[in-house]
């Protein structure tokens, strides 16, 4: 299934809002919402969902193959893969968060204010995860497919009579649209980490100022090209280490 259909995402999350949790079997309740969205929006047909399969459970195992979506801990899908790769085509489905809108509502005044968070993820916060299953995207069968959401969190604003600022308790959050896709099925594919405007030459930190990302998060970006034999360390600058394109 390629292009965006925000038509089709609007129904799947309506659908997912509209139901009744406490009717559903076990397993439901701990879903996350983003997760069980985004699971009706790539196969409406719930019989094609939580398919047992090769010892495992598939997400989603259809006609065109499996879908795994994940929002995290991508450790968790090392053995899945190994087992579904040997059979059938596999697409990982990487939700990334990259607009976020914040409501908080007051209890104490009943009044919600609105505002767009300054956080803002990227290839950086996905490069994380991917590192993660490093050793299966160069399979041939394997399809991971990068979805850019525009989020809404609720919160609840926490009342604290300390001088010190207190965090709002976030009551849910909700995925509003896709504001793109980005499929990567080639090795090739995944030079979209590597940004363009590097120097054939570069420090680490040279990577992270292009990258525009937390450092934290930057570092699986450069490791993961390191890996995929994009860059190669070519010595060291005192005590920073010099990479160089390949």
């Amino acid at each position: 299934m390629d292009g965006i259909d925000n038509v089709r995402f609007q129904n799947a999350r309506a659908r997912a809002l509209g139901e009744e949790t406490s009717e559903k079997g076990i397993g439901t309740l701990s879903e996350k919402l983003i997760h069980r969205i985004l699971k009706l929006y790539y196969e409406p047909d719930e019989g094609c969902h939580e398919i047992e399969y090769l010892g495992s459970v598939a997400d989603i195992k259809n006609e065109n193959g499996i879908i795994e979506i994940q929002t995290r801990a991508y450790q968790n899908l090392k053995p899945k893969l190994k087992k579904f790769l040997e059979n059938d085509r596999v697409t990982v489905v990487c939700p990334v968060l990259n607009e976020i809108k914040i409501s908080t509502y007051d209890k104490a005044t009943g009044e919600i204010t609105t505002r767009k968070s300054p956080r803002k993820k990227g290839l950086a916060d996905a490069a994380i995860e991917l590192y993660r299953i490093k050793e299966f995207l160069t399979d041939a069968y394997l399809t991971v497919k990068l979805v850019f959401l525009s989020v809404e969190d609720f919160r609840e604003k926490n009342e604290d009579n300390k001088k010190r600022p207190v965090r709002d308790t976030r009551i849910e959050r909700i995925p509003n649209r896709i504001i793109s896709e980005i499929p990567l099925r080639t090795k090739e594919d995944y030079r979209i980490f590597l940004p363009d405007t590097l120097p054939e030459e570069f420090l680490a930190k040279d990577f992270y100022k292009a990258v525009r990302s937390r450092t934290r998060y930057t570092y699986y970006a450069l490791k993961l090209c390191e890996y995929l034999g994009f860059i190669e360390c070519a010595g060291k600058e005192g005590r920073a280490f010099v990479y160089r394109r390949i």
